[in-house]
């Protein structure tokens, strides 16, 4: 197969905190039979990303950050899949580019009619939630509770669970996203802000036979 004549141009983070970057630009080099060029629309920033950038994972530098996207495959040898939308992820970095190479098993296709913006988060926080349903039923649990209940994971976290006939209680912090996540269709949520929280949840838990609770770290707890 010939090499198309589109470069590829990605972000390299040269020393801890981003301090110092440069773009670096190649060619595309010969496709391998099951390789696919991605046109990269949008790369999110998560958590795992900005962990990378402070050195908490004692990442090597240079480097290119990101580890999700979504885009249009603009190459291929399967010619059936040039125009496919696709979602993205990969453990080693490096999405934070205008084009990515990938093996066609590395890749999720979309529905023609998918938005990619939401397309470019179809893996760490599906995954993430999934394995979280999936240990609350290893322990045999009818539901559990999560906090967070309103972030996107969270979100996520409670479809799945019905889906699969658990009941799973969303602790959110203010009244505010309680209503909100009551307006969305979720049936059992809790806020953390009341004086009654403990009691109301303890009650909740008992009501759906709750024995498994979920807590949400992050920040410096988790570094």
């Amino acid at each position: 197969m010939e090499k198309t004549t589109n470069k590829i141009k990605s972000l390299l983070v040269k020393k801890i905190n981003a301090e110092e970057i440069e773009f670096d630009e190649k060619d595309i080099k010969v496709l391998e039979k099951n390789e696919v060029v991605i046109k990269v629309k949008y790369v999110p920033l998560i958590h795992y990303d900005l962990m990378k950038m402070s050195g908490v994972t004692g990442a090597q530098f240079p480097y290119t950050p990101c580890v999700e996207c979504s885009g249009i495959i603009e190459d291929a040898n399967n010619k059936s899949l040039v125009g496919k939308k696709v979602s993205f992820l990969s453990l080693k970095f490096g999405c934070l580019s205008n084009r990515i190479i990938a093996s066609e098993d590395e890749i999720l296709i979309l529905n023609d009619d998918a938005d990619l913006l939401s397309g470019s988060q179809m893996s760490c926080n599906p995954f993430t939630a999934s394995g979280i349903v999936d240990m609350a039923i290893s322990l045999n649990a009818k539901a559990f509770a999560i906090t967070a209940g309103n972030s996107h994971v969270g979100k996520i976290i409670s479809n799945i669970a019905k889906d699969k006939g658990l009941a799973c209680i969303s602790i959110v912090r203010s009244d505010e996203k309680l209503k909100e996540m009551e307006s969305e269709g979720f049936k059992f949520v809790i806020n953390s802000s009341k004086e009654t929280f403990v009691e109301d949840l303890n009650k909740l838990m008992i009501e759906v036979e709750a024995n498994i609770l979920f807590d949400t770290l992050a920040g410096s707890i988790v570094g």
